[in-house]
């Protein structure tokens, strides 16, 4: 409740003829939205990482350089993450990070043996990757072919009408009297 002052008291009420301040339901209501704008927000954000969680797929691991090169150094042998954190230069949590998606995406096993943790790589999620690049290698392999048949048939027709432009002339050898050509 709100004091007033009346002739330099402080009175418990508002002075006659005035109205009940709705200040206190104002900041009620503002705080309301507030709370309602953050549960919404709250709840869009949780939907949409739930989304990304379930959505991740190979395509997502191999999209960062970082999660490539531990890809690489993974597939020659399985190795713990305190090695793996110690080739990069960047902090343990951002290569265990990498090391979540990496095992959401079905690339990586994580084993606990004892201390450490141990991640051996799982190839044949790549399998994927590879089945899509394969159709574009095949598409492009066909065009390109159909691209280096059609230069040389040009570079044929092309000599040919070289050919065909230049004069031929024959001269008759006076001796022999057999017919010479010359170009």
């Amino acid at each position: 409740m709100a004091l007033y002052k009346s002739e330099n008291k402080k009175v418990n009420s508002p002075p006659i003829g005035t109205t009940q301040p709705i200040r206190l339901t104002i900041d009620f209501q503002q705080k309301k939205k507030y709370l309602r704008k953050q549960i919404l927000a709250y709840i869009f954000a949780s939907i949409y990482l739930l989304i990304m969680e379930t959505r991740r797929d190979v395509f997502q691991a191999i999209a960062d350089p970082t999660r490539r090169a531990i890809i690489g150094m993974i597939a020659r042998e399985a190795v713990n993450v305190n090695t793996i954190a110690e080739k990069f230069d960047v902090s343990r949590q951002a290569i265990s990070l990498h090391l979540k998606v990496l095992s959401e995406c079905g690339l990586l096993n994580i084993q606990q043996l004892g201390r450490e943790r141990i991640c051996e790589l799982k190839l044949e999620k790549l399998n994927e990757v590879h089945e899509w690049v394969e159709q574009y290698h095949k598409l492009w392999t066909g065009r390109l072919k159909d691209l280096k048949t059609f230069v040389e048939q040009e570079e044929l027709q092309h000599k040919k009408i070289v050919n065909r432009g230049k004069s031929v002339k024959k001269t008759i050898h006076p001796k022999n009297e057999k017919s010479i050509i010359k170009t």
